[in-house]
């Protein structure tokens, strides 16, 4: 491998694009430096059929041939297969390949390629584009440029463009934009711009300042000031370097070099003070560059570099104290006696990205100067920082920046912060504890990125930037989506060379359209960004003081989420005898929620950097979100054409945990997933007829005198029309009655419609008139409730009326001579024969209405079968000891009544109804119950102050988000109880999930758990995609609970109850409209 330009590059890659190209023999790729400094790719090559290496005559002279390799075509071809940075700048053809007495290729004696222009290389033909070419080539490190040479093909990007523009500023007088760079994109296109009368700009220098007395603070110092002098000196605003440093080190010549850099650098020698509470920066005449030294050669081998890691970070974490300095420290740690790592501990106030370029270079420079005697070859130095910074001033107070103000004005107007599901709840007063997760990006989807933005005009940040806003708008739910991004803010040539904070912060805003392609996407946010960099003359502080938005101490102003590209860290190889390498620095604070850092690695890749907020953000959720950016990255370089919608972003695996692995195939461990409830019911009276099935007060029933009861009324109803897919409405007081009616009903094959007396007449009226029901029941006190136009049966007189018609057969028979045969009696068990057709799963158990909170109220119409499943998990999840005494104390018109009334007497438990919890506080109820269920409100009050009129094995709370007191509340009332907090829409047969409480209580609010047997959950953006876990989305029912839909509302079913994309044919879901995530 060589490295070139910072890229690890391994030729023999090249050397096989190069043979594919078609008629090419032999392919040679090396590194040449033919003029000092610049080093370029120079590939040789020889025709098909030519002599290859170790055949005879190796002495032969060496020619060109004449057969028709075309060295530009090459390079074109090349161009196709691979990254730009592995492109040769030259392709020389051959004859033959040089060969040493061994026969190998000599290397040495290729030749350096003619400067002739290749085909297609258009040169300089005006003084202009001659300028122009002199600044790109220097930027960009190419050596010769034509006018038609594309400024991405050659490597650039928005750095280097900036870069660029303020050489041809300072150089031509002219001031362009980089919206100019990427739209022409040539030189032959450029350089018409610089004629433009509008564009002349003479660039005034900036002029020295004096260094002897206190200096005014740029716009950038001022807030970091500031936010020190809140936090008291935190650690927040903490950066630097970190070098690895092999070979032989003299660690005096160290001192001195770092003493020199100091000299050279206002920065390094600044702190500051205040004065007629102003702030000021004071410049130091003398430097003060403190070098502490750490030796971990005593440790193992294998610990050695876990102790320089805590090293590194407790001298990083360390605060730097603004007015007393120095605000740059450097620590040496010794690994071995030729390695060690050096790390540049520094406060952003005085730094930033470009200035720890600027000090790696000169400090090897200076290293090497201090270690041979020779000269440090660097400049002079010029502008320093407090020079800019008083000139900064005098520019704002000129309102030199009016114009970019005026477009943030415009820009951000109603700006709305991004809001990425968080894992913990956000603290009121911002914290900075922080981590990172780092993500490789490879380099053959890096390639192809950059050759999906070369061929659209932008750059490889634009899509970096585009597919973070996607995964932001899918995270957050917004289409609306800003979030920040860093310039170098070094818009003149004579800052290049500056140390200090220049860095300033731009505002990237837009619309995230799933309908659009990826093309249109990409070109959306070009001029997202081309207009950000255009206005990035305003200091972003100088924005947030414009704008004043509402002061949230919770979050950074406008913008909480970061998206930058590191350029890679341009550190010397070598230093005198030393070898240098970047190392990773570590990362104490969080300025941010949340920052991601694109950048290259030597190998044409690049890392993925999610520098994170520990107090709002899970590592795995870091590691989950940086794998879902890689994945939309791909789907855009795979697809330019598709629209946004069907870029993936999960992984097929996670897909099938998601969907498939959460919600197992449904579990039919009891029969009683497949019968009707009659059955069910009847069955468990008969094996257990003396058993108490429902208690009310002083009133108990067992379960044969239930069955019969049921039976003998739902032969009246039968009589009178129930069946099978009709309904029996229920106007009726709580008491130990109510559960023989019911069972009543359902024995008739009708199924039940609550109502309840205490409703309004017209609600009432509404419901009876919207549901139609064959027949109303009530007692003589209840008909009252009902409308005057409706004419009940009353329950009162329906067992005399059983009796009499009973009673009149026995006298025909009397009157026949035959006796009455068991089959005639009233109570004896119903089967389909009595029914007026067959009783199947699939018919309704019950309709409720719910509450019209959000509309016309509706009735909700459930299956025997999908109340049979519930009762099979109330079984298996409850067992007999939890259903074996369950208190009954909802009303009929909410459907947990059915788990209270219904599956307990499926299981041979018993039901004791009461009027209402708040009922059992006065301690007149049961001292203990196998199963208490409520609502959390009424509940809390019941065990308040951990004291409750009764204990329970289970505890179930339902129907209400339910609080973490109520959970500890509880659990001191009932040590001994199992808590369950229930969760399940009318339209999901009363229960959908679950959450059981364990031994450690929830300190906020609990999940709502997962999904109960036979049901299917789904969390799913409006696309219904499934969501990744921390992320929010509308919640999906599937499975055996599902209701059949609502009674009499097509249009509203079929928008409600929608097709199951991950189930089987012909399988549905529920749209719940709650929003949750996993």
């Amino acid at each position: 491998q060589v490295k070139i330009r910072g890229f690890r590059i391994e030729p023999g890659e090249i050397e096989a694009a190069l043979r594919r190209a078609g008629a090419v023999g032999e392919a040679v790729v090396v590194v040449r430096e033919d003029e000092p400094g610049h080093q370029r790719l120079v590939g040789y090559v020889t025709p098909a059929g030519q002599r290859p290496v170790g055949a005879p005559d190796p002495a032969a002279p060496l020619t060109r041939p004449s057969h028709p390799l075309d060295p530009a075509a090459l390079r074109a071809a090349v161009a196709a297969r691979l990254p730009a940075h592995m492109v040769p700048a030259a392709v020389v053809v051959l004859d033959r390949m040089p060969l040493t007495p061994q026969n190998k290729i000599d290397r040495r004696a290729l030749p350096a390629p003619e400067r002739t222009v290749a085909a297609g290389h258009l040169a300089p033909r005006t003084d202009e584009e001659r300028a122009l070419a002199a600044i790109w080539s220097d930027v960009l490190g190419v050596a010769e440029i034509g006018v038609t040479d594309d400024f991405f093909d050659l490597g650039g990007e928005s750095v280097l463009a900036a870069r660029t523009l303020a050489r041809i500023r300072d150089e031509l007088g002219v001031r362009l934009t980089v919206r100019d760079v990427f739209s022409a994109r040539t030189i032959a296109a450029l350089a018409p711009l610089l004629a433009d009368p509008a564009a002349a700009a003479p660039t005034e220098p900036i002029p020295p300042a004096p260094h002897e007395d206190g200096l005014p603070l740029s716009s950038a110092q001022r807030r970091l000031w500031y936010l020190d002098e809140l936090s008291a000196g935190g650690t927040e605003y903490n950066t630097g370097v970190s070098l690895r440093l092999r070979g032989a080190l003299d660690p005096d010549a160290l001192r001195r070099s770092l003493h020199r850099l100091a000299a050279r650098h206002a920065a390094l020698r600044t702190t500051f003070a205040t004065a007629d509470g102003q702030a000021l920066q004071r410049i130091a005449a003398e430097p003060d560059l403190p070098l502490r030294t750490a030796d971990v050669r005593d440790l193992p081998p294998a610990r050695r570099a876990e102790a320089a890691e805590a090293l590194l970070t407790e001298e990083l974490g360390r605060p730097h104290d603004l007015a007393a300095g120095p605000l740059t420290r450097a620590l040496l740690v010794r690994l071995a006696d030729e390695d060690h790592l050096l790390l540049l501990a520094q406060h952003h106030i005085v730094t930033d990205g470009w200035s720890v370029g600027i000090l790696t270079r000169e400090l090897a420079a200076l290293y090497h100067a201090e270690t041979t005697g020779e000269p440090d070859g660097l400049p002079r130095p010029g502008v320093q920082y407090p020079d800019f910074a008083v000139w900064e001033r005098r520019q704002r107070t000129s309102g030199a920046d009016t114009a970019d103000l005026a477009y943030w004005k415009r820009h951000l107007a109603g700006l709305q912060h991004l809001e990425l599901p968080v894992d913990r709840p956000r603290p009121a007063v911002r914290t900075t504890a922080g981590a990172a997760h780092r993500h490789a990006l490879p380099a053959e989807l890096v390639t192809r990125l950059r050759q999906l933005a070369t061929g659209r005009g932008t750059t490889v940040f634009t899509l970096f930037a585009g597919a973070a806003a996607l995964l932001f708008a899918r995270y957050s739910g917004q289409r609306d989506i800003a979030f920040g991004t860093v310039t170098t803010g070094r818009a003149r040539r004579d800052l290049e060379d500056v140390a200090g904070f220049f860095a300033n912060t731009v505002v990237l805003r837009g619309e995230v359209d799933e309908g659009a392609t990826v093309d249109r996407f990409v070109e959306s946010m070009r001029t997202t960004v081309l207009d950000a960099f255009a206005h990035d003359g305003v200091p972003f502080d100088r924005v947030v003081e414009e704008l004043a938005p509402p002061r949230d101490p919770s979050r950074t102003p406008l913008v909480q989420v970061l998206v930058v590209q590191q350029t890679a860290l341009p550190v010397p190889p070598r230093a005198g005898e030393l070898s240098l390498a970047e190392h990773p620095l570590p990362r104490p604070a969080a300025r941010f929620d949340l920052v991601l850092e694109f950048t290259p690695d030597a190998d044409g890749g690049c890392v993925l950097t999610a520098e994170f907020n520990t107090d709002l953000f899970e590592a795995a959720t870091a590691a989950r979100l940086t794998a879902h950016l890689h994945r939309l990255l791909e789907g855009m370089a795979d697809g330019p054409g598709r629209p946004l919608a069907e870029l993936p972003m999960l992984s097929a695996e996670e897909q099938r945990t998601l969907v498939g692995t959460w919600n197992p195939p449904a579990r039919r461990a009891a029969s009683t997933g497949h019968g009707t409830l009659p059955e069910l019911f009847h069955a468990q009276a008969a094996r257990t007829p003396d058993r108490t099935a429902v208690v009310h007060g002083t009133t108990r029933l067992d379960y044969g005198e239930v069955a019969r009861r049921a039976n003998r009324l739902a032969r009246l109803l039968i009589a009178r029309g129930a069946g099978p897919e009709t309904l029996v409405a229920l106007c009726l007081p709580r008491s130990a009655d109510l559960v023989p009616v019911l069972w009543a009903v359902l024995t008739s094959g009708a199924a039940y419609l609550p109502v309840d007396p205490g409703y309004p007449v017209e609600r009432i009226r509404l419901m009876l008139g919207d549901a139609r029901p064959t027949l109303v029941l009530a007692t003589r006190e209840t008909a009252a409730a009902l409308p005057d136009d409706c004419a009940p049966l009353l329950l009162d007189e329906c067992d005399e009326a059983v009796w009499a018609d009973a009673a009149a057969r026995a006298d025909d028979a009397a009157r026949a001579g035959t006796e009455l045969d068991d089959a005639a009696r009233p109570d004896r068990e119903l089967t389909d024969a009595d029914r007026i057709r067959p009783l199947l799963p699939d018919h309704p158990a019950y309709v409720i209405y719910t509450s019209g909170s959000t509309g016309r109220p509706k009735g909700v119409v459930v299956t025997h079968r999908s109340v049979a499943a519930l009762a099979a998990w109330a079984g298996e999840r409850f067992g007999t000891a939890g259903l074996g005494h369950v208190i009954a104390s909802t009303s009929l018109n909410f459907d947990v009544s059915v788990f209270e009334l219904l599956c307990p007497l499926t299981a041979g438990g018993t039901v004791e109804v009461v009027a209402d919890l708040p009922a059992l506080a006065d301690g007149s109820g049961p001292r203990h119950a196998g199963l208490l269920s409520g609502v959390p409100s009424v509940v809390s009050r019941l065990v308040a102050g951990g004291t409750a009129p009764l204990t329970a094995d289970t505890v179930v709370l339902a129907g209400e988000a339910l609080p973490a007191q109520t959970v500890h509340d509880l659990r001191a009332a009932m040590p001994a109880a199992r808590i369950a907090n229930i969760y399940g829409p009318t339209e999901a047969t009363v229960y959908a999930t679950a959450w059981f409480a364990g031994d450690r209580l929830p300190d906020q609010s609990p999940p709502i758990g997962e999904p109960v047997a036979l049901t299917r959950a789904y969390v799913l953006d409006g696309r219904l995609r499934p969501q990744p876990v921390g992320v929010t989305g509308e919640l999906y029912l599937g499975g055996a609970g599902l209701a059949r839909g609502y009674l009499r509302r097509p249009a509203l079913t079929a928008a409600r109850f929608v097709a199951d994309p991950f189930g089987a044919p012909g399988e549905r879901m529920y749209r719940t409209g709650d929003l949750v995530r996993r």
